[in-house]
Formats: C-alpha cells, structure tokens, sequence
C-alpha cells in the first residue's frame, strides 16, 4: 500500500516573538492562533497569520477555539483590568477573570466564564451577568453535553448551591467543586455536597443516602446516561454506590479508576485489598461487575473495548509493567504508558506504547515494532474501521509519522498537544500539524492500492 503525501501551509511564525505554548488549532486543522510579543510590553493574538488587538498581556490557556473551528476568545489585560475578547470583539472590563474558565459549548454558539468585580464573582454567558455570588468553585462550570445548559457551583450568603441555567438549587455547607458531573446524553446531573459532618450526592435534585465522605472525581455516568457509580468512605471502608444502592466495599478505591463500558452494561475500578483483609504494602485490583482479580503492585489505563467485551490495562509487577488483557498477561517492560492503550473499533486488535532500555515502541497484538527515542502522546491511532494504525514517533532528524509500520516524511516537529492530534479523514486518509523550519503545515497522508 502507497502513501501520498501532501502539504498545506497554515502559518509562518517568527519564533522571536511567539509563546510557544499559546500556538493552538481549530479542529478542522484550517485556523491557527497564538500569542506573539508587540511592542516593548505588550502582546497580541495571532489568528491565521493575522495580528489581533496589542494588550499588556493574554491569560494562560488562552487562546481558545470553539468546538467547530469558527470562533476564537481569549482574555486579556489592560492596565489592572481584565476583559474577555470573543471573535475580536472586547467584552466588559472586570478585576479578574477565572484562570481556566473560558468555556465555548460544544455546539460552539455559546461562550461563557467567571469574571470578578471586587470581591464579587459573576458568571458570564453570551455577554450577560448573572447575579453577584461570594464565590464560585473551581473547574464547576460546564456546559451540558448538547450544549443546552450551563451548570456550576456557587456560594452566596454563607451556603453553597448549584446554579443551573440561572436557577438556584439546595442550599448546602459545602460542595465538591469538581464533583459537577452532566450524564452524557445532558440529561441528568450530579454533584456532592455536605450539611452538617455528611456528604451526599445529588442527582437530578433529589438527594441520595448520607455518608462521611465521597470520594473525589468518583461520580462517573454510563455512556448512555442511564447509570450512575460513585465511591462513599465509610467507617468500614470504601463503598461502591451504584443506582444509589450500597454494593461492594473495599479497603480503598483508586479515585478517577470507574469506568464503564461503552454500552453501559458493565463496570470497572481499580481497589485496594478487599473490606477485612488488613495487611501491610496491600496492591491493587482490577474489579469488574463486582469479580476481583488478580493483584498487582499497581494498575492504571483501565480500557474497554468499543462493543465492551474486552478489558485492557498496565499492571506493575516485580518492579516491571506489563499489559493484562482479558486476564491474560502480556510482555514486562520499565513501563507502559497508561494513556496509550487503545482497541481497534471491532475490539479484535489492542495496540499501546512500551518502554524498554531507554527507547519507546509500539506493541501490537503482543508483537514489538521498531524502537525510536520517543513516541508522542495522542497515539496510536486506530483508523474508523481499524485496519490502519498510526502514531509519531520521534527520531536522530526530528519527528515523523509512522503508518502500518511505514515511516512518512521527517519535520522538526510533529504536533500532539492540546486538541492538536493525529486525526484520521475516513478510513484511507490521516491529517497531523507539522513543522519544518519556522512554518507549520497541514499534512494529509492518503493511502492507496498500488496496481499492478
């Protein structure tokens, strides 16, 4: 099989000017933006090669595009006061806006973040103050995923409630700030919160059984919104919760470890030990519908496969990583990268990226490819069917893409960062962002039958 290969340029950068962690791609791979210095003390933002207003200085995280590509925003300084510029236009000045909170929908018409004016905090949607709060918890806004609703957590007159869609909720003690959790489908809505020495977990505005804690970035809904798991500390322990009901319990839970299958039927964590067997440098467990398995000294990259039949994760075991897949025990390396695993989309082919004696490699289908100095993170990359593997890796001479083994043209860089990544355009095309001397460039890689 052929590979064609062609360039688009996307921009020239004077690299003595420019933030080099601002640069940023729509997800189209048509538009890019970043930060450049202007002037002695000032900066501006770079769109499509074009300088944006100067100001004294741009947020970090900024610039951002929206979901679809046809949006830009960033917030700025002038002088002591900040402001918010949307598609060019400024936006109110305030004395502060919320480090990260520049959030578009995912529809990408709506905008929205978190701007102070003195000790007041407000939201901010489409150009429109809410009301005044005492605070608001860090990393709780967000858009619901059809972009409908806009949730977060407030504090206002001594009580912390949610805000949704401009409406106040319970009022409580306390809230888990990044417990805010939307059901997939933007349905249904979860967070914790505390009255009084217990935590609850409020689901759709009805509270479930009280408990001494939750724990954090538990709350995880099924891909079809239907369920919802989280982890309850106990006196006796960690207690799995699922439809609102106690199941297991264990000595601990590894936090951010509930997974569901992509059919929502199945449901996995990692533990630590089972509830009464109490004993010293205890590892951890995979648990799966409720059946423990095999221990290790850790585990993580817990991963299912699109249909939900299969199970992969890296377990460290005599001071080695391997891959474990379907209980079966692959290869030990000095490491597996956790966020590397990934099924092909009819879930028969599992790839993912090793480490051994210094170099990084592929492993697919327990079987080594070439070893390079590095491999990028955002890869590999399965195409929509999944006959077709790709992934960068990082040679002598720079950075390039290998596709079914078949290394591509070499550029200084290859980006994976962000939402820069490997992208595939139908089964039989795979777009990237490279660079090669001071200008990036689309890259389409087209794969074709060679005749005769």
């Amino acid at each position: 099989m052929k590979r064609e290969v062609e360039e688009q340029l996307l921009a020239a950068v004077d690299f003595s000017s420019w933030i080099a962690e601002s640069f940023t791609v729509d997800a189209t791979g048509l538009r890019a933006a970043y930060v450049a210095a202007a002037g002695r003390k000032g900066v501006t933002v770079v769109l499509d090669g074009q300088p944006q207003g100067r100001y004294e200085g741009v947020m970090q995280g900024c610039p951002i595009f929206s979901p679809d590509g046809a949006r830009l925003a960033y917030a700025a300084g002038r002088g002591d006061k900040r402001l918010v510029v949307v598609d060019g236009r400024e936006g109110k000045e305030y004395d502060g806006i919320g480090a990260g909170s520049l959030l578009f929908s995912p529809d990408g018409r709506r905008l929205a973040y978190l701007a102070r004016r003195g000790r007041k905090w407000f939201v901010v949607l489409d150009g429109q103050e809410s009301e005044a709060y005492d605070a608001v918890a860090a990393g709780s806004l967000t858009f619901s995923p059809d972009g409908k609703r806009l949730a977060c957590l407030v504090q206002g007159g001594g009580k912390w409630f949610l805000l949704l869609d401009g409406c106040a909720g319970r009022r409580y003690d306390d809230v888990g700030g990044n417990s805010l959790t939307f059901s997939p489908d933007g349905r249904r809505l979860a967070y914790g919160a505390r009255r009084g020495k217990k935590w609850v977990v409020v689901v759709d505005d009805q509270e479930q059984e009280p408990f001494a804690d939750i724990l954090d970035g538990s709350l995880t809904f099924s891909p079809d919104g239907r369920h919802l798991a989280y982890v309850a500390l106990t006196g006796r322990g960690a207690l799995l919760i699922r439809e609102g009901r106690p199941r297991e319990c264990y000595r601990a839970v590894v936090a951010g470890s509930l997974l569901f299958s992509p059919d929502g039927e199945r449901l996995a964590l990692v533990a630590c030990c089972r509830r009464g067997l109490l004993r010293r440098n205890a590892g951890q467990m995979l648990v799966l519908d409720g059946e423990c398995g095999k221990e290790y000294g850790a585990l993580q990259g817990l991963t299912f496969s699109p249909d939900g039949s299969r199970l992969a994760y890296a377990a460290r075991k005599g001071g080695k990583w391997l891959v474990v897949a379907d209980g079966r025990e692959g290869a030990a390396y000095e490491a597996v990268r956790k966020d590397s695993l990934a099924f092909s989309a009819d879930g028969r082919r599992l790839a993912y990226v090793a480490r051994h004696k210094g170099c990084q490699f592929l492993v697919l289908d327990e079987r080594e490819h070439k070893r390079y100095r590095g491999i990028a993170k955002g890869g590999p990359v399965f195409s929509p069917r999944g006959p077709h593997l790709a992934y960068a890796a990082r040679v002598a001479q720079g950075r390039l893409v290998v596709l079914n083994e078949q290394e591509g043209p070499c550029y200084d860089e290859v980006l994976a960062r962000k939402n820069i990544k490997l992208r595939w355009d139908g089964e039989m095309a795979l777009r990237y962002i490279a660079l090669r001397g001071n200008s990036f460039y689309r890259v389409r890689e087209r794969l074709f039958d060679e005749v005769g």
